[in-house]
């Protein structure tokens, strides 16, 4: 992979304005973490500019220092809801609901195109069915900086995991890798199948 990893600096923005929603006092101690060249790439970006992976590999590592795991997990899996109710992503989750019926499965087969949405030339993702209720993400030819980063990852499995909040269901997601030989992840979803749908957020 040659070309420079971006990515949308709208998804950077939303993840940095769901901080100060879920905890301004926390929104504040990761902005006086950050360095200041890389708070002023995220604030001065256009939403839809592509920016370095960089600056969002940082903002998550700095997330994770000042809020602990399990608080930063949470606060991430929250933020699934707040990304789908924003112009960019909106359309995805109400085109999903019209072909697939809203039905979980189908929906998250189209995962691939809501990374390739937001990233660029980090990396491609495949959806891998295991049966009912399983399926992996797996994400190849990922950029070093992610690659290299066990809280980004972590952060990106409880991102998945909020799809599960939207269907309303219980379930799980297991992290393998990162291995950097290959440069590859995969996550692991599992969950009850029957009655899964995603739900649209609404604003309120």
């Amino acid at each position: 992979m040659s070309a420079t990893p971006r990515m949308l600096a709208g998804f950077v923005q939303s993840a940095l304005d769901a901080i100060d929603d879920f905890d301004c006092d926390l929104g504040r101690e990761v902005r006086e973490r950050l360095k200041r060249d890389t708070l002023r790439a995220i604030d001065s970006a256009s939403p839809l500019a592509l920016v370095s992976v960089d600056l969002d590999v940082e903002l998550t590592e700095c997330f994770f220092a000042v809020a602990g795991w399990e608080r930063a997990q949470a606060a991430l899996r929250e933020n699934v809801r707040r990304s789908f109710d924003q112009p960019l992503l909106r359309p995805l989750l109400d085109g999903a609901r019209a072909i697939f019926g809203g039905s979980l499965m189908k929906s998250l087969s189209w995962a691939p195109r809501v990374w390739n949405l937001i990233y660029r030339d980090a990396g491609e993702m495949a959806v891998r069915e295991r049966g009912p209720g399983r399926l992996c993400l797996e994400v190849t030819d990922i950029p070093l900086a992610i690659g290299a980063s066990r809280n980004y990852l972590a952060g990106s499995a409880a991102t998945f995991a909020g799809f599960f909040d939207l269907a309303g269901v219980e379930g799980k997601v297991d992290l393998e890798g990162p291995d950097l030989a290959t440069r590859s992840a995969a996550f692991f979803l599992s969950w009850a199948e029957v009655g899964a749908a995603l739900r649209v957020p609404r604003s309120a």
